[in-house]
């Protein structure tokens, strides 16, 4: 009986000494997770910390990009308000075909200067024989206008023929007698432009003699005064100026309805026209 005795409380100590053991291990266990889950939320929480060195330089990142968009946005501000929109250029086209185009800004200019910057550019073109320059004035990047032309060099162009010129060109010609300048004056009509030419052959020589290579002297001052005659161009009516020799000074031409030729010569006169007949397209 003491025996049996014996073995029930020893099962039933090893029962109990294997529930504690479990109860244990299990508590152990249970305790280990949450201390690991705690872990974890501590490294989540620093990660997330401002006070994390990889959040604080994104966080320094951030705040220079901000302020420079702010800077960036005041200073378009403040230069839109002190620029002004360049408007896109229109393409240059010569009212005739040429061979080479040359382009001068002449903002700060005199008229002394421009005449004489024209009157170089004619005698300094490389052109081929029988070649065109096309000779362009710009005033802030922008082709020059025949009433700002007129008034630049001082001329006495009527102010109330202004609207009858359309568009006008300088050019020179290398012919076989050396390199001449010529002045192209589009119009809407012969009607309207003939009258202002008129008035304007008293002082056409004394405004265009300048950019001619003609600077007025004792010896050439009587043609300020001459007068222009009728003639003939290669069949179209012209106006004239002769000098003492008999050779021309100056002559301008209907070329056509829409186009008059102002020169010091005759070949380049024909050449001039011989394009404008042809139709061709500036390059």
């Amino acid at each position: 009986m003491e025996k049996e005795e014996h073995l029930r409380v020893k099962g039933v100590e090893t029962f109990t000494d294997d529930m504690v053991k479990t109860l244990a291990n299990e508590k152990g266990s249970t305790i280990k997770k949450i201390i690991h889950q705690e872990e974890e939320k501590e490294v989540r929480k620093k990660n997330l910390s401002p006070e994390s060195l990889k959040n604080r330089t994104f966080m320094i990142i951030g705040f220079i990009l901000i302020i420079m968009a702010l800077i960036a946005m005041a200073s378009a501000a403040l230069l839109g308000e002190k620029t002004a929109v360049v408007p896109l250029e229109t393409p240059f086209a010569p009212a005739v075909f040429t061979d080479k185009n040359s382009f001068n800004e002449i903002k700060d200019l005199t008229a002394k200067e421009i005449l004489s910057l024209i009157a170089a550019q004619v005698s300094g073109t490389d052109v081929k024989q029988n070649g065109v320059t096309g000779i362009f004035l710009l005033r802030n990047g922008q082709p020059l206008q025949f009433p700002d032309f007129v008034s630049l060099i001082k001329g006495h162009f009527p102010s109330d023929g202004f609207s009858a010129v359309k568009d006008f060109m300088l050019g020179a010609y290398n012919g076989q007698s050396g390199r001449d300048l010529f002045l192209l004056l589009k119009t809407a009509s012969f009607s309207d432009i003939f009258n202002p030419l008129r008035a304007w052959e008293r002082k056409m020589f004394s405004d265009l003699s300048g950019m001619f290579g003609k600077d007025l002297t004792a010896e050439n001052k009587y043609l300020q005064t001459k007068d222009f005659t009728d003639g003939v161009v290669q069949n179209k009516n012209a106006r004239i100026l002769y000098d003492a020799s008999g050779g021309i000074a100056l002559l301008y031409m209907f070329a056509d309805e829409n186009s008059i030729i102002i020169t010091d010569s005759i070949q380049t006169a024909e050449e001039i026209m011989s394009r404008l007949s042809s139709g061709k397209v500036a390059k």
